[in-house]
């Protein structure tokens, strides 16, 4: 069975993670928003209603315990990754960028160079250019 097979047979979410995938293998926890493209920046407390609950049940099924898996968070909003990164230090952070093939009223998500210097300035661990 391949990982991919185990994900879409479990329809996957954080409160019932997959069972199957070898712990070698890595995820990817991409916290998706659903805002108008007009939207220049995120509510703060839409980032909070979203964030919260994630890391919450992130630490829930990985404290004390002992695992070789790798996670890393991911967005395509700036103003998630930022909040992400500030409100824990034990698993990457990266900014997913459209690279300016999507419209958008926040430059951090159209222009490269926008959102390479946001991954700096935030200090994330990177950005992926999607």
């Amino acid at each position: 069975m391949t990982v991919n097979t185990v994900l879409a047979s479990n329809q996957s979410c954080l409160d019932h993670p997959p069972q199957g995938i070898p712990e070698h293998v890595g995820l990817n926890l991409e916290v998706k928003m659903a805002l108008p493209n007009t939207c220049p920046a995120t509510p703060p407390e839409e980032v909070d209603r979203m964030v919260t609950p994630i890391l919450e049940c992130v630490k829930r099924h990985t404290s004390g315990r002992t695992s070789s898996r790798g996670i890393i968070f991911s967005s395509f909003d700036p103003d998630v990754c930022v909040a992400l990164k500030s409100r824990q230090s034990s698993y990457p952070v990266v900014f997913l960028s459209g690279m300016g093939l999507y419209p958008h009223a926040d430059p951090r998500r159209t222009s490269i160079d926008t959102a390479i210097s946001h991954a700096a300035s935030a200090q994330l661990a990177g950005e992926c250019l999607a």
